[in-house]
């Protein structure tokens, strides 16, 4: 199925409760997922699993929902405005209050950050960590949409050399 190794938990899931099996939330149950040790490392980690949602989508078009869009939309906008500003007004200004609201928003991220941890790093950190996040995740997913999805192409692989090193 997917050689990234990215998401079957979600199909697997799905598959276990469309079978009438008994799913229970237990609210104290722990889970641990590997985490990336350099931004260069997570980038490559939440890229791919912004490839693994349109590569599910193949198997379960459930999987995709309104809200995983949203990472790639928030991107794909900031790149856009990014390239038009410079020759249009219009786009400048829109790049302006995007740029304006994001800023406001990571100074919450920062402070939040903060106040949970009551360390300046992690709230230092945080906000990058987010942007990182958001784009990785917006970057895998816009590429493995258009590849699968508008190309009609098989499956995108994202990054796979030495990448679980």
């Amino acid at each position: 199925m997917n050689h990234l190794r990215h998401g079957q938990d979600l199909e697997f899931s799905r598959r276990i409760v469309a079978s009438g099996a008994k799913v229970i939330y237990i609210p104290d149950a722990r889970v641990y997922h590997k985490r990336r040790t350099s931004l260069r490392k997570f980038f490559r980690q939440i890229f791919n699993w912004g490839v693994a949602r349109i590569n599910l989508t193949k198997i379960d078009r459930g999987i995709l929902e309104p809200l995983h869009f949203m990472p790639a939309i928030g991107t794909d906008t900031f790149i856009i405005l990014t390239l038009l500003a410079p020759f249009w007004q219009v786009a400048r200004w829109a790049w302006l209050i995007c740029l304006l609201l994001g800023v406001i928003l990571l100074g919450i991220i920062k402070l939040d950050a903060y106040r949970r941890y009551r360390d300046w790093r992690a709230a230092i950190l945080a906000p990058v960590v987010a942007v990182t996040q958001i784009f990785a995740y917006g970057l895998g997913f816009t590429a493995a949409y258009i590849w699968r999805m508008i190309l009609g192409k098989p499956e995108f692989t994202g990054f796979v050399k030495q990448y679980y090193k």
